[in-house]
């Protein structure tokens, strides 16, 4: 599995992100960009989808379209993936090694991450963007270079999937706490990413180990049953 490790620079990087964006399209594979949220079986179900679009074969990468994570503070579990290969019976090495990870630790760093999928990887690439917003409401950022973040993640996002690329946002819903102020501006932020999202992103809702809210039988049956689309094949 490669890694391209991220290092922290504390500067905000060149805005590639701009202009109109493009309405989206469907990736070359069949898949379409969504926003994946809910409970705590978000992440879970987010690693089946992973685990199963790299069974399909469908993504060897080079100039074909690949398949890319960007692993926002550490969430991708390498284990889960590889019990879900074993469960349908794959070899989990062959499975990993068509996974390419970017690690993200801040949110510049997700920016970056962005920026650097958005040119490597043709059109047609299944993107899997994990768990961003916690390193958005990062409490030693101010608020202003948040919600500077903010606006740069989500117009990347629009950016990629109306290129072309099939990008999955998978992000849990983030605990509710009661408080005063210092809990408004991530609150502020929550809201604000989820309702931009929506509108530009088709929505998966999690609820209990369960997806709703897709409404193309072939990427269920392709992504979550484990049934390959035509053409297709366990390598």
């Amino acid at each position: 599995m490669f890694r391209m490790e991220l290092q922290p620079d504390g500067k905000r990087q060149p805005e590639a992100f701009h202009g109109r964006t493009p309405p989206l399209e469907t990736a070359a594979s069949g898949m379409r960009s969504h926003l994946l949220t809910g409970d705590g079986s978000t992440l879970p179900l987010a690693h089946a989808m992973l685990a199963r679009a790299a069974l399909t074969g469908l993504y060897s990468g080079s100039d074909a379209p690949a398949l890319a994570v960007v692993d926002c503070l550490g969430v991708l579990d390498v284990y889960r993936l590889s019990l879900e290969a074993r469960r349908l019976g794959a070899d989990p090495a062959g499975m990993l090694e068509r996974i390419q990870v970017c690690r993200a630790f801040t949110g510049y760093q997700e920016i970056r991450a962005l920026l650097r999928l958005g040119g490597r990887f043709a059109r047609g690439s299944l993107i899997f963007l994990l768990n961003p917003l916690p390193a958005l409401l990062d409490d030693g950022l101010p608020q202003e270079d948040r919600r500077w973040l903010l606006q740069r993640l989500l117009n990347g996002v629009r950016f990629l999937a109306g290129r072309g690329y099939a990008l999955q946002v998978c992000q849990p819903a983030l605990s509710r706490h009661s408080g005063g102020t210092r809990q408004r501006e991530p609150r502020f932020m929550e809201t604000r990413f989820f309702t931009e999202l929506s509108r530009c992103l088709p929505l998966l809702a999690a609820s209990g180990g369960q997806l709703t809210g897709m409404d193309h039988g072939q990427e269920r049956n392709a992504i979550l049953t484990g049934n390959r689309p035509a053409g297709a094949r366990l390598r």
